[in-house]
């Protein structure tokens, strides 16, 4: 990678800077110091690229992420350049990522289980009072190339087992 190339890198960085009104020197060698290691942290050209168009779209609050805290997060004298790089995506941009993680845990619970629930005769046979009142819940309790297990509940007697 020529430093023709991470020259312009860092002057866009720094353009940030200029852009948000936060343009001085402890920020400016924060932004170069950003761009260095990942440089160091990134021996594939195209991970680099990938990685710094990562942080430069997080980091320019007008951008098309539209990130408009990083950048003072990452400014900030007590969080340094490791951590940042070291942040996960949730931590990069939590108002983005708070619905998604809210949603999909509520998909995960509901692919979690299945429920059968019947007034009517089912196929499983209570062992303690013989009815065909049962209700079971599905649940993937082991490996995936096993099958599901059972959990049922008679509604006649309240015997609850697993099968």
């Amino acid at each position: 990678m020529s430093d023709a190339f991470r020259r312009v890198i860092v002057s866009k960085l720094i353009e940030i800077l200029t852009e948000n009104n936060v343009y001085n020197l402890d920020n400016v060698n924060k932004m170069i110091k950003l761009e260095d290691t990942i440089f160091k942290e990134n021996n594939n050209v195209y991970k680099y690229k990938d990685t710094i168009r990562h942080y430069y779209n997080n980091l320019n609050p007008n951008g098309y992420v539209q990130n408009k805290n990083f950048l003072n997060v990452f400014l900030q004298q007590n969080v340094s350049v490791r951590d940042v790089l070291r942040m996960s995506p949730q931590q990069i941009f939590p108002e983005r990522w708070t619905d998604v993680v809210k949603k999909l845990s509520v998909i995960q619970k509901e692919s979690m289980f299945y429920t059968v629930k019947s007034d009517v005769e089912s196929m499983l046979k209570c062992g303690k009072c013989k009815q065909k009142k049962v209700e079971y819940t599905e649940l993937q309790t082991r490996s995936a190339d096993e099958p599901m297990t059972k959990f049922c509940y008679c509604s006649n007697c309240g015997f609850r087992w697993k099968m």
